[in-house]
């Protein structure tokens, strides 16, 4: 089974908000309507998953006459005996016979294998929707030093240790030709990250959008 047009359809339009937010916060700066976007895009990406999840439901459950439908959510869970319960609960427990590929791979994508702690994060976000957007704040980041810019120097010895800098040298002003103090400029780069994530809110959402895109084809792929 591929992707249905219903999914393709709505992944398009959500990696069209993410470059329109780049470009708008890119001309801005606004990290209101920053964080706004993203949550959004957030929020769209975790509403697929359990979208997805329902259509497992309704193709591989194990519901006992009269019983009642549960409320049905993408699994994230912190071990294997929680996503093992979780599949009891939503009436999944013999998922694993009916399609043991899909079974494997909801398992892997869980949290508790930790290069898949990226849907935890988008989860964390997400289940604030209700209450505020995720917040985000610029920090700046230092990546390198210059040093003498501007200027000739004469260096008989100088390292560089715990960032900080210790010179024994001559310095001159290259248009005026006098000695000055060394000029020691740290060079920045501003972040944007979500404060409660401490992670860059823009990469962020390009990742969580690759990796629901490609777990979502995986998925559909395995309902045959």
């Amino acid at each position: 089974m591929t992707l249905p047009i219903s999914f393709q359809t709505k992944l398009r339009r959500i990696e069209k908000d993410i470059d329109e937010a780049e470009r708008e916060f890119e001309a801005s700066k606004n990290v209101d309507a920053l964080a706004s976007d993203i949550t959004d895009v957030i929020v769209k990406l975790h509403l697929l998953l359990d979208r997805a999840m329902n259509q497992i439901w309704e193709k591989y459950n194990s519901r006992k006459a009269g019983s009642g439908k549960p409320n049905i959510y993408f699994p994230v869970t912190t071990s294997s005996e929680r996503f093992l319960s979780r599949l009891q609960k939503d009436q999944l427990h013999e998922l694993h016979q009916k399609n043991a590929l899909l079974f494997q791979l909801l398992e892997q994508i869980q949290p508790f294998h930790s290069e898949n702690r990226w849907l935890e994060k988008l989860y964390f976000i997400s289940s604030n929707r209700h209450e505020r957007d995720a917040a985000v704040s610029e920090r700046k980041e230092i990546t390198g030093i210059g040093i003498g810019k501007g200027q000739n120097l004469y260096i008989r010895h100088m390292t560089v240790s715990n960032g900080q800098i210790f010179f024994d040298g001559d310095a001159t002003n290259q248009t005026t030709g006098k000695k000055e103090p060394v000029r020691i400029e740290p060079t920045t780069v501003d972040r944007y990250l979500l404060e409660d994530l401490s992670i860059e809110a823009i990469p962020f959402a390009r990742t969580s959008f690759r990796l629901t895109k490609t777990n979502l084809s995986k998925i559909f792929g395995s309902m045959k």
